[in-house]
């Protein structure tokens, strides 16, 4: 009876670091991508875009019965998709959405990394034509981005965010919308 006593607890034991040590690795795999990216986190608002030749500009414009288009990050581990992400969520145009999203590189001196983003999905509230296509292309352009950079002021206020699909060489500092499009314009 004491060895089959002794024999569970051991079982037990073994089963309580087992978790315990995929639950610390989790933590730490996932929490590496939000450390360097603190400025990353939080809400955003769209400003200006480029899609498709598009002049940059407001988003939807002259649309202007359009919400806000936002984007949060989060560092909330993401349940879709592989489950290796964090929670992208925001307003478009008529819906809202969410998404995964990973930071696979960030240089904090440029400001600047790649990102992933995926599985994007949006409730299905109707819209008009117009707003439906805004919410079209902003879905869009989400799904495509690849990289993003960061700009503060002097004081190290945040100032915008862009998140842009990369095509070719690029320095994403420079913006160039040869290199940058679709690109999107946020601010705090």
């Amino acid at each position: 009876m004491k060895k089959l006593i002794f024999s569970f607890l051991n079982f037990i034991i073994f089963l309580g670091l087992t978790i315990a040590c995929s639950k610390e690795d989790l933590a730490i795999n996932t929490e590496s991508a939000i450390i360097n990216t603190p400025d990353l986190l939080g809400r955003w608002t769209c400003r200006n875009w480029i899609f498709g030749g598009d002049a940059f500009g407001q988003p939807c414009y002259p649309n202007t019965a359009t919400r806000d288009l936002t984007v949060e990050f989060s560092k909330e581990i993401s349940t879709v998709g592989d489950g290796k992400g964090f929670v992208l969520s925001g307003q478009s145009s008529v819906n809202v959405f969410f998404a995964s999203y990973k930071v696979l590189s960030f240089d904090e001196k440029k400001g600047s990394g790649k990102i992933q983003i995926s599985d994007l999905s949006g409730s299905k509230i109707a819209g008009t034509p117009a707003m439906n296509d805004c919410e079209r292309k902003y879905y869009e352009m989400m799904k495509l981005s690849t990289v993003f950079t960061i700009t503060k002021d002097s004081s190290g206020k945040l100032l915008t965010l862009v998140l842009a699909r990369e095509i070719g060489q690029n320095d994403i500092n420079t913006m160039k919308s040869t290199n940058l499009e679709p690109m999107m314009v946020f601010e705090r």
